[in-house]
């Protein structure tokens, strides 16, 4: 007949992974309650910063508002911070690209660029890419938006800028 050993491995096994368990989860909070204080020290460090910046501001002259676009790269003060704007370049390929109001080509033209000319990029690429024949060489790219030297806000072709000054061979 067949004898039954009691069970004791399964309960010891149970038991070892409740003491890992717990050992784990008071690790945890520990380290939780650790990173916890560190914030709010920060928190509070920021806090006073904040006031004693805004209590030796309200003493000085009103500031000027900053304008809604940064026209170039100079420093932009923000609370405590200085921040910069990151400008990225675009060249004219083609002589005479033509800066529209409008992502399309029946916009108002309202700048001519030179060859090698350079726009600031302002982030903003249509979702739409439009085949043009700029003379011989046929393209299919989306139409971007950009800033002009003369500080005016349109669109150009993406075929005819570049990130590197070159010339578009076979352009007529």
């Amino acid at each position: 007949m067949s004898e039954t050993k009691p069970k004791v491995l399964p309960r010891l096994e149970l038991i070892i992974i409740a003491v890992f368990f717990i050992g784990f989860m008071s690790w945890a909070v520990t380290k939780c309650n650790a990173t916890r204080a560190k914030y709010a020290r920060l928190d509070a460090a920021d806090q006073a910063a904040d006031s004693l910046s805004n209590a030796s501001s309200s003493a000085a002259l009103p500031q000027p508002k900053p304008p809604i676009e940064p026209v170039d790269s100079t420093p932009v003060k923000v609370e405590t911070r200085t921040v910069r704007e990151k400008i990225t370049p675009l060249y004219a390929i083609v002589d005479g690209v033509n800066v529209r109001s409008e992502p399309k080509l029946n916009g108002r033209i309202l700048y001519r660029l030179k060859l090698h000319e350079e726009v600031t990029f302002l982030n903003e690429v249509t979702d739409f890419k439009e085949e043009i024949d700029l003379g011989g060489v046929m393209t299919n790219e989306p139409w971007i938006k950009v800033r002009t030297p003369k500080n005016q806000v349109g669109w150009v072709y993406g075929g005819t800028v570049s990130f590197y000054k070159t010339k578009l061979e076979g352009v007529e």
